[in-house]
């Protein structure tokens, strides 16, 4: 399978160089107006798959085993409209057994990255556009894949609204990842406090579950004019 990566990704390394960028400039030369596709067959978050061991430990943990190697991961996560992702690399080599876990790390609101306290209510300023931000962290040793966090809002006077569900595709041990899961202004109200229910899915083979949901009470502002 990572042969294949490593195919795939030459042939957009070909096509861009042999092809694409030679006919941009006839193209430019001879002042015609037209434009020379894009070719990516495997997206820049996925190049991590062309590395063999990578690869071995992604199926290693598929199959319920424990990670080859170690070191850090390249988190990718997807939602239902293409969530945004960030990563953070863990240096350490897991220990031996096959531990399965994770733990909700942080949950923080954007834009600002305001970091929500479940033991207060939060207050944000509304916008068109707002996300949460939720960094899940690989607490067990064995390499996770498919990590899928769950929101739901909750409020007096509103229907639940349950957002898109957020994917982290791969999650080492010891790694974190952080997943932003959009909504919008008719996803709130504002004459109450909104409970934003977070939960991380439990993976295959995990036993301790209580580490994995956060719950926080926002109030939204008005945006400013």
């Amino acid at each position: 399978m990572a042969a294949t990566f490593q195919r795939l990704i030459a042939s957009d390394v070909v096509y861009t160089d042999s092809y694409q960028d030679p006919s941009k400039q006839v193209l430019a030369q001879k002042s015609i107006n037209a434009t020379v596709d894009d070719s990516q067959f495997v997206d820049p978050k996925l190049i991590e798959f062309a590395a063999p061991q990578r690869m071995q430990s992604i199926l290693n943990a598929l199959l319920g085993g424990t990670p080859i190697g170690g070191g850090g991961t390249v988190v990718t996560s997807t939602a239902a409209d293409g969530s945004v992702v960030t990563v953070t690399e863990s240096s350490g080599a897991p220990t031996a057994g096959a531990l399965h876990g994770t733990t909700l790390i942080s949950t923080a609101f954007n834009p600002g990255t305001v970091q929500l306290d479940p033991a207060s209510v939060n207050e944000v300023d509304s916008a068109n556009s707002m996300s949460l931000a939720i960094t899940v962290q690989n607490s067990g040793d064995a390499t996770e894949v498919s990590v899928k966090i769950n929101i739901v809002l909750r409020a007096k006077g509103m229907d639940d609204r349950a957002l898109p569900t957020g994917e982290i595709t791969t999650l080492d041990p010891g790694a974190q990842g952080t997943v932003e899961i959009p909504f919008g202004l008719s996803d709130i109200v504002f004459d109450s406090v909104v409970t934003a229910k977070v939960t991380v899915e439990k993976v295959p083979g995990e036993q301790n579950i209580d580490n994995n949901i956060g719950v926080y009470q926002i109030q939204f502002r008005l945006k400013p004019a």
